[in-house]
């Protein structure tokens, strides 16, 4: 029992630090992508 509740407890963590790095991955992508158009507008 011990084991299985480790085992889910690391998944939903592994999970949750997934979701955290595509956003951050995201977001990255946004940013470089709107770089040239905010130096363009100026």
């Amino acid at each position: 029992m011990m084991t299985n509740a480790f085992f889910i407890s690391s998944t939903t963590y592994f999970a949750q630090c997934r979701d955290l790095f595509l956003r951050i991955i995201v977001a990255t992508e946004r940013t470089v992508t709107n770089l040239p158009y905010s130096f363009s507008d100026k």
